[in-house]
């Protein structure tokens, strides 16, 4: 949940399926948007329609012991797209606090022989 806090903190827009959105929610993170599960019967719009049309920048999707059918689809989608995917909490974490760090120091690219130097 903290990893999601940080990213709402970030200006990130949060989708999620029902399941996370209702825990998400009941930690007291905001979520802007819910989407059905891949394939659920019925379902009419999923984290890959939304991958595919380019409305998702970045996928966070940890797999839980229910096979890897729907959480395979939506990495794939991300791959194919370009998007980032992370796949456990400790990655998502550490990722929002790279952007976060990103905010307060200004980007510099030096050569590994450059930071030997010092």
């Amino acid at each position: 949940m903290k990893a999601a806090q940080r990213f709402v903190e970030l200006g990130f827009e949060l989708v999620a399926t029902a399941g996370t959105a209702d825990a998400l929610e009941a930690a007291g993170v905001a979520v802007a948007a819910r989407v059905d599960k891949l394939g659920d019967e019925g379902a009419t719009e999923t984290a890959v329609d939304l991958i595919q049309r380019g409305d998702i920048h970045l996928v966070v999707n940890s797999p839980r012991g229910r096979g890897r059918g729907p959480t395979a689809a939506t990495s794939a989608a991300a791959g194919v797209a370009g998007i980032p995917c992370l796949t456990t909490a400790a990655a998502a974490l550490a990722a929002a606090d790279g952007m976060a760090d990103w905010q307060t120091h200004d980007l510099h690219v030096k050569s590994l022989q450059e930071f030997h130097q010092r």
